[in-house]
């Protein structure tokens, strides 16, 4: 047994010989140890071979492809988000065709403010521009004041902040849905499912102001989570106050919307205990409802004219009416038929295929609800559920054009976060079972497949269905009378929908150079070679070789020989055919 040991091989007490010969150099006793290491000398001493291991050459390809892997979330989101841009941005001077009243009025106090600092009547940087009969809201207005002064007047640049802000909307939605729900695929999901939302689709391509208020109620939702989120809370609910803030003066219904999401934030993420870590938000709120009412102390009843015409409580209706109205448009705000079937019945502000959201999301918002419902605890799902119910409330309070898409836009955002929530909520159930991934591939497969429908609707039919809605012969034949007139001038008929703005977006006049309210249209029209119609069109006193833009069934003063038409293609009722109504009359006087 002690033979064996020095053999080399382990003893009773598992130690191996060379482990007890450590130290020494040449122990005489340690025959293995002494082999050992003159082995190694030996091996030290050979030449190295000449021939040496071929390399292993990389694939081609493998660093990018390496590179797309390590960076595979960002590039996904830049290629969603150049998608979206590519839909909102391709084709806006045509889809849709023409441009509306209210987009012209916003274009041309936007280049009066960018060329002169004042608005159409004179008004020095003015915080509301008056415009016919109500007044239009400041945000989109300055927004659009360097696209104005970099690329001149065009139907084009005055969409472009629409489509920004339609961009900005569904970036800030999947940063809210990034931070609320902590996933990169949810984020994605959301931020394609917001873009392909035909109720931020259209806003995204007309001049309306609210797109600007959809933009702010994003920015403030995904600033609400990052507050959950972030330790330094109280910066992240300051950024949310000053964006809820610049919602009130966005669009009409933010007046009130902004008091109403306030009071819930508070009840949400503060209470009266918590309060202080709120100061921020708070402070931005009251600033922007002081200079509200600085500016309503100024201009009386301003804020509510057009309002008090189209209010549930108008022609003296009694409670019980307004109660019924209010409760009717409610349901309407939150039917299947607006939100799912049919949409706004007004093509301005919806494409008539389909409703304002894809049929295709509907288990995703019912996911969404529920998962709501079961975290009411938490702050944020709670005050997305409640802000998702005070969304309608101010356009409920009207009884015009119900429902309207634009006055109930203030919802769109807590639907696509309720989306997020839905798609957060469903994500569990993918590694169960094989149903449940083949439930969610045939989802993703309707949301795309509706979506290319709508997209392709959107760029072909919808352009022929909308062209009536949008002014386009009034402004053709208005541009066109003006380019022929020469020295004449140019009579316009108050038939027409609002042909002065059409005239002064044309024709470019200079705006006064001191505020003279209303009396500034007529000094506009005739600084341009345009003086409006009062009365009937036969006794027009134009003279002779003047020209007279006029509605289809008016009769020109004796003597006037026609000069061009312009019509419009209006859709059958059935959509099958499509016909060419007439729309605008040029006449020359005798």
């Amino acid at each position: 047994m002690e033979a064996a040991g020095r053999e080399g091989t382990p003893t009773s007490t598992g130690a191996h010989p060379a482990a007890r010969c450590r130290g020494r150099l040449l122990p005489p006793r340690c025959p293995t140890t002494a082999v050992a290491l003159l082995a190694s000398l030996a091996v030290a001493a050979t030449q190295p071979s000449t021939a040496a291991t071929p390399a292993v050459q990389p694939r081609p390809g493998a660093p990018l492809w390496g590179l797309v892997l390590r960076h595979r979330w960002a590039l996904a989101f830049a290629a969603a988000v150049c998608a979206i841009a590519v839909r909102n941005l391709v084709g806006l001077s045509t889809t849709p065709s023409g441009l509306y009243a209210d987009e012209v009025s916003i274009g041309y106090n936007t280049w009066t403010i960018a060329h002169f600092g004042v608005d159409e009547h004179g008004a020095t940087l003015p915080l509301y521009f008056q415009a016919f009969g109500e007044w239009k809201n400041p945000v989109y207005v300055y927004a659009l004041v360097p696209f104005i002064w970099l690329f001149g007047l065009t139907t084009a640049v005055v969409r472009t902040p629409a489509a920004l802000f339609g961009i900005l909307s569904a970036i800030a939605l999947a940063g809210f849905a990034r931070r609320a729900t902590g996933s990169k695929g949810v984020a994605l999901a959301t931020l394609l499912i917001a873009g392909a939302a035909p109720w931020l689709t259209l806003l995204s391509r007309v001049a309306f102001e609210v797109s600007s208020m959809v933009a702010c109620l994003a920015v403030m939702l995904w600033c609400l989570a990052r507050a959950v989120e972030e330790p330094t809370r109280r910066r992240w609910f300051g950024f949310a106050g000053v964006a809820l803030a610049l919602g009130v003066f966005a669009y009409t219904v933010g007046r009130l919307e902004g008091a109403l999401l306030a009071a819930a934030v508070v009840l949400c993420f503060g209470g009266w205990r918590l309060l202080r870590r709120l100061d921020a938000f708070i402070v931005a709120m009251l600033a922007a409802y002081l200079l509200l009412a600085l500016w309503a102390m100024r201009h009386p009843g301003q804020l509510t004219f057009y309002f008090n015409s189209i209010s549930i409580a108008a022609g003296h209706a009694s409670l019980w009416t307004v109660v019924g109205r209010f409760a009717g448009n409610i349901a309407a705000y939150f039917g299947p038929g607006f939100l799912f079937v049919s949409g706004d019945p007004n093509l301005r502000q919806s494409t008539g295929f389909g409703g304002e959201l894809l049929v295709a999301t509907l288990p995703l918002l019912v996911a969404g609800i529920v998962v709501c419902i079961r975290r009411w605890r938490e702050p944020l799902p709670r005050f997305v559920l409640i802000g998702l119910v005070l969304a309608p409330i101010a356009a409920a309070l009207t009884n015009e054009g119900t429902p309207h898409a634009l006055r109930d836009a203030t919802a769109l955002p807590f639907w696509i976060a309720i989306t997020a929530y839905g798609i957060d909520g469903l994500r569990p159930l993918l590694g169960r079972r094989r149903a449940w991934r083949v439930a969610a591939i045939v989802l993703v497969v309707a949301v795309a497949a509706e979506t290319a429908l709508f997209t392709v609707d959107l760029y072909g039919g919808y352009t022929t269905r909308s062209a009536i809605w949008f002014g386009g012969p009034e402004m053709a034949a208005i541009s066109r009378a003006h380019a022929i007139a020469g020295d004449h001038t140019v009579w316009l008929s108050a038939e027409l929908k609002q042909p002065y703005i059409y005239a002064c977006f044309v024709a470019l006049p200079p705006p006064p150079g001191h505020a003279v309210g209303g009396a500034s249209v007529d000094l506009e029209l005739a600084e341009a070679g345009f003086r409006d119609i009062s009365g009937s069109a036969a006794r027009a006193p134009a003279r002779t070789g003047d020209l007279l833009v006029l509605g289809p069934a008016e009769t020109p003063p004796p003597g006037s020989v026609p000069v061009f038409n312009e019509s419009e293609p209006e859709v059958s009722g059935s959509g099958a055919g499509v016909t060419e109504v007439l729309a605008v009359r040029v006449w020359r006087a005798g």
